[in-house]
């Protein structure tokens, strides 16, 4: 083995013993698909959000480090690198877009935990709002909170979104 070689796997056996074991853990328990169960405000659709009928046909797919976006709307699904810091009150996360030559496009800084059954993820609408402290919707409507659920196997709400859902997205 070169010197070269041991010094990357030196390098990465290092960078994965200073990640905590509940930052692995989390992401680990994070993967799999997920599905809206709820939002805050109600009258999302009001502050560029999608209403409740196309959210309920979103899947929020988490694969390590991955968060894929299924929508029912065509073209690829949005997929962003999740960062996760257990170490901060309450537990952030961001959510990192690129564009295909890998350079930033926009970063969301949210905050998360599991209460329950359920993943709370409370997030600004755009990356210009800072990060939120609380788990807390904005009156504005510029903080939502989503409330996501485990999507079970058979579950095919995704597969026929209504006419209405089928709406364009604006940010």
């Amino acid at each position: 083995m070169s010197c070269r070689r041991i010094a990357l796997v030196s390098v990465a056996v290092a960078v994965f013993c200073w990640l905590p074991v509940s930052t692995l853990a989390q992401q680990e328990v994070l993967n799999g698909e997920w599905r809206v169960e709820r939002i805050e405000p109600r009258q999302a659709s009001s502050n560029g959000w999608p209403d409740e009928p196309f959210l309920a046909h979103l899947r929020f797919r988490f694969e390590g480090n991955r968060l894929t976006v299924d929508t029912p709307l065509p073209g690829p699904s949005p997929t962003h690198e999740v960062v996760i810091d257990r170490t901060q009150s309450p537990h952030t996360i961001d959510f990192i877009r690129r564009s295909d030559q890998g350079d930033v496009l926009h970063t969301t800084k949210a905050i998360f935990e599991f209460k329950d059954d359920a993943l709370r993820l409370c997030m600004p609408v755009d990356s210009a709002t800072p990060r939120p402290v609380e788990f807390k919707a904005a009156d504005d409507g510029k903080v939502i909170l989503l409330v996501l659920k485990r999507a079970a196997e058979n579950d095919s709400r995704r597969a026929q979104p209504s006419q209405e859902s089928k709406r364009p997205i604006t940010p």
